[in-house]
Formats: C-alpha cells, sequence, structure tokens
C-alpha cells in the first residue's frame, strides 16, 4: 500500500487511504522506529485523558 507525504507550512502530512477509517481529528503519536531506515510508527490517542497521561501532565 502507499501512502503521500507532502509539506503543508511547517508540517508534514501523510495522505493514507479511506479504507483505514480514520476519524477527522484522531490524535497519534508518532514514533520514528530506531534503526528501521526511516520507519514511522503511528499508534492512536484514545482519549484527551490518555494523550496528557502520555504527555506526563495532569488535568487541572
Amino acid at each position: 500500500m502507499r501512502v503521500k507525504a507532502r509539506k503543508v507550512g511547517n508540517s508534514v502530512v501523510v495522505t493514507i487511504p479511506k479504507k483505514f477509517k480514520v476519524a477527522v481529528g484522531q490524535l497519534f503519536i508518532a514514533r520514528l522506529l530506531e534503526n528501521s531506515g526511516g520507519k514511522i510508527l503511528f499508534t492512536p490517542i484514545p482519549s484527551k485523558w490518555k494523550l496528557l497521561r502520555h504527555a506526563d501532565k495532569h488535568p487541572k
């Protein structure tokens, strides 16, 4: 499967096929895998609380 990356402003946008059914606004953690030749692993974040916990922050 092919995906497309393009630069938009200061960001890189990755375009994936619709069959992945990703919700608009879905947040992901992106990790560059070491010794992988540039492979990126995207992990969806199910909720705001998990994002805060991952960032080692506490909600107010």
